[in-house]
């Protein structure tokens, strides 16, 4: 698990935990708007181009976040969809929505620094007349990238794996793609081969709902691509029970918490594999590590030179993460 996987989950459990390591996302020439619990960002001139579209647009935005609160998905993983903001553009790009992973091409390409880690629709009037064609699920398929690179980082090895499954047996040439209205022809490759990432966006789609490319629903995907469907099952149900309950052989004990600045911290496991132990304050920051740990380790930690407030112990086990709460009073 590397320490920028590490730094996302932290802003997930941050959210669990009612902490926030910032306020709520604004930007200049942009209103805010609360929809379905979802930050969204309203680009203002959207209204004077067009007020109509631009308000039919919100209420289709509005649609589909309340389709993916309703989604068979924990509130853990459902927090960490909210915590993504959303803009809205008029029209910056000729496609329709696109999630912005980096800063510097951000920057680079004349966009404001703001977006970075955001979704943005960048097209009102294509989000609308593609949504409504053939791409039900594109905010979701947006979520989706936002989730696999700020959970994950884009590695995650269910995914790659699945991945790299498809690309080995030939999967997802020679696919149907629907034109929308009942109009469907064959294509050479689908989108979902593009890449990894765009290969869990894809087939989140049909996991969860309805996809422009085959397969199309949640039962072609378990026919076609069983691999891949194994590893949706496993990502993005992962924290349905809770880290605890899911993974009984490990757990972060810490005592006492809160304390002064001396932690004791045992970490169950009857797994006699290498382990980790990060500690990280709520910027994200790596202020403490130790790795190669035994089964059944115990070590007392003094954080007295820290700064009073919150942080959190990451312990890592194979493939198998926990975070915990650690407060210095």
């Amino acid at each position: 698990m590397n320490y920028k996987k590490i730094k996302l989950l932290i802003g997930i459990t941050l959210s669990i935990f009612g902490y926030e390591c910032q306020g709520q996302l604004t930007a200049t020439g942009y209103s805010n708007l609360t929809l379905q619990g979802f930050n969204v960002l309203i680009e203002d001139s959207a209204y004077i181009e067009n007020a109509v579209l631009t308000q039919s647009a919100i209420d289709l935005l509005d649609s589909k976040l309340q389709e993916i609160t309703q989604l068979c998905i924990s509130q853990t993983i459902l927090d960490s969809l909210k915590a993504v903001s959303i803009f809205v553009d008029w029209n910056t790009t000729n496609g329709a929505a696109q999630y912005h992973p980096s800063l510097a091409w951000l920057l680079a390409n004349g966009y404001i620094a703001e977006k970075e880690k955001s979704v943005e629709i960048s097209n009102i009037s294509n989000f609308v007349a593609w949504t409504n064609l053939n791409q039900p699920f594109m905010v979701l398929h947006e979520l989706a990238h936002a989730f696999h690179h700020r959970v994950f980082n884009y590695a995650n090895s269910d995914i790659t794996n699945a991945f790299n499954s498809a690309i080995s047996t030939n999967l997802y040439h020679n696919v149907q793609y629907h034109h929308g209205n009942g109009v469907y022809s064959s294509q050479a490759s689908a989108y979902a081969l593009n890449n990894e990432q765009e290969y869990f966006a894809e087939i989140s789609e049909a996991y969860f709902g309805l996809n422009d490319y085959y397969p199309f629903t949640n039962n072609d995907l378990q026919t076609y691509d069983p691999v891949g469907y194994a590893a949706l099952q496993n990502v993005w149900s992962a924290c349905i029970t809770g880290v605890e309950e899911n993974y009984s052989s490990h757990r972060t004990e810490i005592f006492p918490n809160p304390s002064s600045g001396l932690f004791t911290i045992r970490i169950h496991s009857t797994e006699a594999t290498a382990k980790a132990l990060r500690i990280i304050d709520t910027q994200g920051r790596l202020v403490y590590e130790e790795t190669n740990l035994p089964a059944g380790y115990t070590t007392e930690i003094n954080l007295r030179a820290f700064s009073k407030g919150i942080y959190f112990i990451s312990t890592e086990e194979k493939s198998v993460h926990s975070i915990s709460k650690l407060v210095l009073n």
